[in-house]
């Protein structure tokens, strides 16, 4: 393991309510008071693709919608396609003609795949059946879907355990971009008398898959040494490799794909399963050498405390232009609360952003706490927080990595220890969009929307294109606005 040497952080914090400049776009998309029946996804366009044009997938509950936005800001919706209740949504991409989205159904044991495209030109959905897997009441079944990055495969990864968690079978399958079936292998790694878990699945614009799994063999006598293994399939065989030493418990970790080839995966790890997280660790997989060239984990600074990082999980893993690697992470806790009557309810809480920068080959050089404090609460139980305006996005500009998300008014050159909450639906008045900057070791934010003056609060960030940002706002009616700010 190599160790970095931790930089001085000179933190710079700009607050300045930028001149605003707000074009509703779309005004009259859906009721506001339906804002937790959908969710919105920009369509990442790959390489390669030509189409000038961007595009939104709506996920309601039962059904699918896609936005067209044109260069001129023209908003178009397709035919709104219905879909079973009981479906649940696997991935969404776009190639050069359609969008595409990949969806899952279960009952009775089986579980059936779906890939329904909707034709850019002629705006028409057509939904076909991929496959379907066996899942027998006494097994335990655990699947993950996959695309590449340039959208030109996808793969679907079965696994299937007994009730006591022993391997039984794990089949992967790989298709083209249309759902036609490239080829599948029945793959039998080697976890014998280990609990395991699959932690990510990522897919090669080749075709090749790779599976990021922890396993550890103390659980009865309530100690860890839990490994990390990287199993790379192709289409007649597979390879595992695993980490020489272990580090503890692993809490969270995802996997991502970087520009040179290589295999990253980040993460968090504790002493024992059901404690606080304690630090955070990163891998790094080389295909062509096969081997793991990187190993790196590194404890939080004392700096933070527990409430700083309690109930963190991951979120996303970005490789920045300048070739940092960022882990992202994020503190989200929902409480339940019964009533006398034997109702329920939820509080849900999205706090402190923690990130972790690595350099190019791996080793951890700093973390950070970005403050945030949002919270709502609901009847109903909602498993995605980005439903409820809460949590936050990240996109890179101009080589540096930018955060967006909802908070209170009242944070603004607060000195005060705990952050005000914000309500981002129910306290529009007190709502502003706040945009972190961090470059390098410096840290700098500023206000791109006022909930006051606008009478809304964003819904959903969308895209980031020269001086402006599209998101999906919460008013009176649920409007997709264009948003032209002053980047600091």
């Amino acid at each position: 393991m190599k160790k970095s040497l931790f930089f001085c952080v000179f933190v710079v914090l700009i607050l300045s309510l930028s001149a605003q400049t707000v074009k509703p776009l779309y005004p009259n998309v859906a009721k506001s008071g339906w804002f937790y029946n959908f969710k919105t996804y920009p369509m990442d366009k790959g390489d390669g693709n030509e189409d000038e044009n961007q595009y939104v997938f709506r996920d309601n509950f039962d059904e699918f919608i896609v936005y067209t936005i044109n260069k001129s800001g023209k908003v178009s919706a397709s035919p709104v396609v219905e879909i079973p209740d009981d479906y649940r949504l696997r991935n969404q991409f776009q190639t050069n003609n359609e969008i595409v989205a990949i969806y899952s159904i279960f009952s009775k044991g089986l579980e059936k795949y779906y890939i329904n495209t909707c034709d850019k030109k002629k705006m028409s959905w057509k939904p076909e059946q991929l496959t379907t897997m066996d899942c027998e009441k006494k097994d335990n079944c655990y699947s993950g879907v996959s695309v590449s990055p340039n959208k030109s495969h996808f793969c679907i990864m079965g696994l299937t355990t007994d009730k006591k968690k022993n391997f039984k079978d794990m089949l992967v399958m790989v298709f083209d971009a249309q759902g036609q079936k490239i080829w599948e292998n029945a793959v039998a790694p080697d976890f014998s008398n280990k609990t395991f878990e699959i932690t990510d699945i990522t897919i090669t614009d080749q075709g090749v898959v790779y599976l990021c799994i922890h396993a550890y063999s103390g659980e009865k006598k309530k100690t860890y040494d839990e490994k990390v293994y990287i199993i790379e399939v192709k289409e007649t065989d597979f390879m595992q490799v695993e980490t020489s030493k272990s580090i503890g418990y692993i809490t969270a970790a995802g996997m991502t794909l970087l520009k040179n080839g290589n295999v990253f995966v980040g993460g968090y790890y504790s002493e024992k399963m059901n404690e606080n997280v304690k630090g955070s660790f990163s891998i790094m997989f080389n295909p062509k050498e096969q081997t793991i060239s990187n190993f790196s984990n590194q404890d939080f600074p004392a700096s933070f405390s527990k409430n700083d990082i309690e109930s963190l999980g991951f979120d996303q893993i970005i490789e920045l232009s300048n070739g940092r690697i960022v882990l992202l992470g994020e503190q989200l806790t929902v409480v339940q609360y019964y009533s006398q009557n034997g109702g329920s309810s939820y509080k849900y809480y999205a706090k402190n952003i923690i990130y972790t920068a690595f350099s190019s080959n791996g080793d951890i050089e700093t973390h950070k706490i970005i403050g945030k404090n949002q919270a709502f609460a609901s009847f109903v139980h909602i498993t995605d927080f980005k439903r409820l305006c809460l949590s936050f996005d990240a996109f890179e500009k101009n080589g540096n990595l930018y955060l967006i998300f909802n908070d209170h008014v009242g944070n603004i050159n607060s000195t005060k220890k705990t952050l005000s909450t914000i309500n981002p639906i129910m306290q529009k008045g007190k709502c502003i969009v706040k945009l972190v900057k961090i470059d390098g070791d410096n840290e700098s934010s500023q206000i791109v929307f006022d909930g006051k003056t606008n009478k809304k609060s964003m819904h959903t960030f969308l895209f980031a294109e020269d001086n402006s940002i599209l998101f999906f706002n919460l008013g009176k009616m649920v409007s997709l606005d264009k948003v032209n700010i002053n980047y600091k």
